[in-house]
């Protein structure tokens, strides 16, 4: 997906079988902010941004 500056449609999507605290520590920063969604639970999701926050939905 093209770049539109939209932090909601600029996501990756990661196969990740379960959010976890490993998952939480070790998800890495980059240049843009993404989503980690959880495969068990899809209302779940680990937003990570730039600045190195990260923030959890679900």
């Amino acid at each position: 997906m093209k770049g539109t500056g939209n932090f909601s449609e600029e996501f990756k999507r990661d196969a990740v079988t379960q959010i976890t605290e490993r998952v939480v520590d070790t998800a890495e920063t980059g240049s843009k902010d993404y989503i980690i969604w959880d495969d068990k639970l899809p209302e779940l999701s680990l937003s990570v941004f730039v600045s190195g926050i990260r923030s959890h939905r679900g």
